[in-house]
């Protein structure tokens, strides 16, 4: 649970930027759920807090004009609330620090109207800029819900300002700007930004402004809660003309689907409403024409995104059964592509599970279609009509043992779900074999790509994970940022053949660790072990663990390595190991043990897992005083 007293506290214990850097790593999840489930009420109770903590960010150098991506995303997210709460000179600063944003453009438009000298001229005057800058916001992947916020805080607070001076004609020509003006700025017909223009007045103002509050807050993106939650049986393959004509097209493709979609909307006009109510793809469509404008708007780029990505490990699958879960399918476009990359490059894949994981109806019953016209063998196909944040561990499970391919694309960098520990060992809990996970979103700014980072690092923390492949690169018109793993699963056998490297090795592990505290503190004190090994081994564990990544990434940065905040664990020790040379296969082994049973997920499967995690935390004492020993003994460290 995220505390901002203790966050704000912290701030002041950090040396430099890098120390920062690893704490918003073990926080982000957290704290961005803190801030996006913040509503206008209780951001108007702590928003000095804010305030005072950019001045100490500035205060103790933790930001700069050369931020890393980590703290590029809080900077996001600290503005966000700063442009909510309309504190006109932290937004001022802060904007000087920003990285290229959406939120950018929006507090630019704020500093227009938050600070004026002439309220009978200013807010009407600059009507056309603001409302020009937050739209900008838009070409920026911001999202719609913003955009409405930004407008209608622009709107409200000329109002507080008119009302204050009781000029009921200021405010009558100020409404009719907006009402004048929907033609050229469609946003302006947007229901909820009609109704608050509609209902507030000079005279009313201050009574209703609580609710009108509530209201905007309202139209925030969920998070963490679970709203949809329909029993998974309940979605049939979609029975309409589009299916009609799916199930005549001559060798179905994914062209030819999508240009199904591209002649039903042209038969209509394209009218633009349709685009500005898919709300830059993450709406959850109630309407069947937004299945063809999606289709139409976002295809090609899941085709040029997920291509590639597949090129990256298919050959790891070609002539084995596995699974596949589809997250946030949509229209099972991921699912569709994959199969038929599969038919395109005549690979021999036995894809016996589909499960399609979606929170719309109409889109869930469409992808059913999309994979029965495609399917080139029968599939057990399950669709999971929910949020996200409403999955349970059971609906994922499969009775079988088979790799499970798991497919998040243009779905992890979105808010609307809670990407935290919660969610996160739904997926872990279920690994009882490899795991691939293609993850794929647009390359929009460091706060939603660092959602795919934390989602990567979750599992090469806690897990023997390989990264495939990480990309920022533009695929054509197409942003990208990418991140494609392997998480391996280990089998008892293995741990058994792990311990049996190091079982005979008799040490006071107390005496040897003292000897090395330099190494170990401030990450693990010999004290702190000695109290801990018995009463919480997971801890020490963990603090084992830690002390072994930071040896390796010291060792890593101090021959040639670079951004090893960016660089797994396993790729260091590969590096450090083929590359350079350096690490003996003794060193090698002592740090995969280190590994492979300092994951959590070592010991999810056993029968008493207490004693096994106090029996590892002796084991890998002993495993760590080895590697530092050897590492000593060959002057690496």
């Amino acid at each position: 649970m995220f505390d901002l007293k203790i966050f704000s506290q912290d701030i002041g214990k950090f040396q430099n930027q890098k120390d920062f850097s690893k704490y918003l790593e073990s926080y982000f999840m957290d704290l961005e759920s803190y801030f996006l489930d913040l509503n206008v009420s209780d951001l108007n109770k702590i928003k000095f807090d804010f305030e005072e903590l950019l001045y100490d960010l500035l205060d103790y150098k933790l930001v700069t004009n050369n931020n890393s991506e980590i703290i590029n995303a809080f900077l996001i997210l600290l503005s966000e609330q700063l442009e909510q709460a309309n504190l006109i000179g932290a937004i001022k600063i802060i904007f000087e620090y920003l990285p290229e944003s959406a939120v950018k453009y929006r507090l630019k438009a704020s500093t227009l109207y938050l600070k004026i000298n002439d309220l009978t001229t200013q807010y009407h005057n600059s009507f056309h800029n603001i409302l020009e800058l937050i739209l900008e916001s838009e070409s920026h992947n911001g999202y719609r819900y913003r955009t409405v916020s930004s407008i209608l805080n622009y709107y409200l607070t000329a109002m507080s300002q008119f009302t204050r001076v009781n000029n009921s004609n200021l405010a009558y020509s100020f409404k009719n700007l907006f009402l004048n003006n929907k033609l050229k700025y469609d946003i302006l017909n947007d229901t909820l930004i009609a109704d608050i223009i509609d209902k507030v007045t000079v005279s009313n103002y201050l009574n209703i402004i609580d609710s009108i509050n509530t209201q905007i807050s309202a139209n925030k993106i969920n998070t963490g809660s679970c709203t949809i939650d329909k029993d998974i049986f309940d979605i049939s393959i979609e029975l309409s003309n589009y299916s009609k004509k799916l199930y005549t097209i001559n060798q179905v493709n994914f062209t030819k689907i999508k240009q199904v979609s591209f002649d039903y909307i042209k038969s209509i006009g394209d009218p633009s409403e349709l685009h500005i109510r898919l709300n830059q793809g993450i709406t959850i469509i109630d309407d069947e024409q937004l299945l063809y404008k999606y289709m139409v708007s976002y295809g090609a780029m899941h085709k040029a995104k997920l291509y590639e990505s597949f090129e990256t490990i298919i050959g790891n699958l070609n002539n084995i059964k596995i699974n596949i879960i589809d997250w946030g399918c949509g229209q099972a476009l991921a699912t569709l592509l994959l199969l038929e990359y599969i038919k395109e490059h005549s690979l021999q894949i036995d894809i016996e599970n589909i499960t399609l994981i979606e929170p719309s109806k109409l889109a869930l019953s469409r992808g059913l279609l999309h994979i029965d016209v495609t399917k080139q063998q029968n599939h057990k196909v399950k669709a999971i009509n929910k949020d996200l944040d409403c999955i349970k561990q059971s609906d994922i499970e499969f009775n079988n043992n088979n790799i499970v391919l798991h497919l998040f694309s243009n779905i992890l960098d979105v808010e609307f779900f809670k990407l935290d520990s919660i969610f996160l060992e739904k997926i872990s809990k279920n690994i009882q074999s490899d795991n691939y996970f293609i993850c794929v979103s647009p390359n929009i700014n460091a706060k939603r790509n660092g959602r795919l980072d934390i989602f990567y690092k979750y599992f090469d923390e806690n897990f023997n994970t390989e990264l495939i492949s990480t990309k920022d690169t533009n695929i054509g018109q197409h942003k990208r940022y990418e991140k494609v793993f392997e998480v391996k699963y280990i089998t008892q056998e293995e741990v058994v053949e792990v311990r049996k490297e190091i079982k005979d090795y008799h040490v006071d592990i107390y005496v040897k660790l003292a000897k090395y505290a330099t190494i170990l503190e401030p990450t693990l004190s010999t004290q702190r072990l000695k109290e801990n090994i018995e009463i919480d081994p997971d801890y020490v564990i963990f603090k084992i663990r830690k002390v072994a990544e930071i040896i390796t990434s010291k060792i890593f940065m101090n021959n040639g390595g670079e951004d090893e905040s960016r660089v797994s664990q396993n790729d260091k020790i590969r590096y450090l190991s083929f590359e350079k040379k350096i690490l003996s296969r003794k060193a090698q082994s002592h740090l995969h043990t280190i590994r492979t049973i300092g994951n959590i997920g070592t010991h999810d499967h056993i029968e008493n897992p207490a004693k096994m995690l106090k029996d590892d935390a002796y084991f890998l004492s002993t495993a760590l005083i080895l590697l530092i020993e050897n590492l000593q003994e060959n002057n690496i460290i």
